[in-house]
């Protein structure tokens, strides 16, 4: 999943297209197999790799949600913040908020 971690290409198709278009239309099996062995679809498991790298933005660089939804391929930074909401239970400002607190307590213990 390099191309989901660590490019800045503009993919212009989703992950589970791009996917069946190199696995050469069989995504259907190779998903079900995906789900088998990992217990969940491929595409819930990028959007799980997405919000752990999001998490890694929000805390160590210095950018704004705009610049992290573009770097992780949102469409908005709207998007992005209702997709991490409901993926973590936080919107991506109060988990900027907590981890920033949590680091400075931690520093002074």
């Amino acid at each position: 999943m390099d191309l989901e971690h660590y490019s800045d290409e503009d993919l212009k198709t989703s992950f589970t297209d791009y996917i069946s278009l190199i696995a050469d239309d069989n995504f259907i099996s190779l998903n079900k197999l995906f789900e088998e062995i990992e217990g969940i679809t491929i595409e819930k498991y990028i959007i799980k790799r997405k919000i752990e790298r999001i998490k890694e933005l929000l805390v160590y660089e210095d950018l704004n949600l705009d610049e992290i939804a573009l770097k992780t391929r949102y469409s908005s930074a709207t998007a992005l913040s209702n997709q991490f909401k409901h993926e973590t239970g936080l919107t991506p400002l109060h988990f900027r908020e907590f981890r920033h607190n949590r680091m400075t307590i931690q520093e002074i213990n």
